[in-house]
C-alpha cells in the first residue's frame, strides 16, 4: 500500500509541475575533441518540457563574425520529457577557434 501511495504521489507531482507544454530542448556543447583530420563537438540536448520530442534536429554553425564558415547537423530519435540525450557534430575546422552557435531546428510529436 505504501508503494502504491508513493508512486501515485510521484506521478501527481510530475503531472502538476511539468505540465503538457511542448518539448523544450536547449542544446549545449560539452566538449570539443580531435577526430582524425576533423573535429568533434560533443553536444547535449535537454527536454525540460512536458512532451517527448522525436526527430529533434540540431544545427551547429561555426561563425566568424556574421559569416557561417561551416554547418553540421544531428538528429536525435527521441528526447523524452525530463531527459537529456547526447550526440556529436563533426567539423573540418576547430570549433574552439571560432564561435559555435547551436540551434534546435525542430521536432515531431511521436
Amino acid at each position: 500500500m505504501l508503494l502504491s501511495l508513493g508512486s501515485s504521489g510521484v506521478l501527481g507531482y510530475e503531472g502538476a509541475t511539468r505540465g503538457g507544454g511542448p518539448p523544450v530542448t536547449p542544446a549545449v556543447v560539452e566538449a570539443v575533441v580531435p577526430a582524425g583530420p576533423r573535429w568533434l563537438a560533443h553536444i547535449q540536448v535537454t527536454n525540460d518540457g512536458g512532451k517527448t520530442g522525436a526527430k529533434v534536429q540540431v544545427e551547429g554553425q561555426l561563425m566568424a563574425g556574421d559569416e557561417a564558415l561551416e554547418t553540421a547537423t544531428a538528429e536525435f530519435d527521441y528526447v523524452p520529457a525530463g531527459s537529456e540525450q547526447k550526440g556529436g557534430l563533426f567539423f573540418d575546422r576547430d570549433p574552439r577557434a571560432h564561435t559555435l552557435r547551436l540551434r534546435v531546428l525542430g521536432y515531431v510529436e511521436p
